[in-house]
């Protein structure tokens, strides 16, 4: 039987990668810091028996979901006032199961084509 390589003693074997110089590193305070997303903006967890919108409110309004927010009220506007809705695709949107999802909002007359 093969014995377990002993990972917590730093001399079990030798470091794969050079240690880092760290002498011309410069800190700064984390409060001084720019970020994008404030803990205001964190998302919601999503509650045992709430419904998608729930969930989807619940999400954070930056970044992709404010894109997919934007995309999505296109998609009501022009369905609400008749007009085409025509969605570009590559492979990928079928090669990870969205297919289902397309050919409902087909059968629905949500979309009204698709461009692969």
């Amino acid at each position: 039987m093969a014995t377990r390589p002993n990972r917590t003693s730093p001399t079990a074997r030798p470091a794969l990668i050079a240690p880092i110089n760290v002498s011309d590193l410069k800190t700064y305070p984390l409060k001084k810091r720019y970020s994008k997303v404030r803990v205001a903006d964190f998302a919601t967890p999503w509650k045992r028996g709430g419904s998608f919108k729930a969930f989807c409110d619940g999400l954070p309004d930056i970044l992709a979901v404010k894109s997919l927010r934007a995309v999505a009220r296109a998609i009501a506007k022009a369905h609400r006032k008749r007009r085409p809705v025509i969605i570009g695709i590559g492979a990928h949107v079928i090669k990870v199961g969205l297919a289902p999802i397309i050919t409902d909002l087909m059968e629905r007359g949500i979309v009204t084509a698709v461009a692969m």
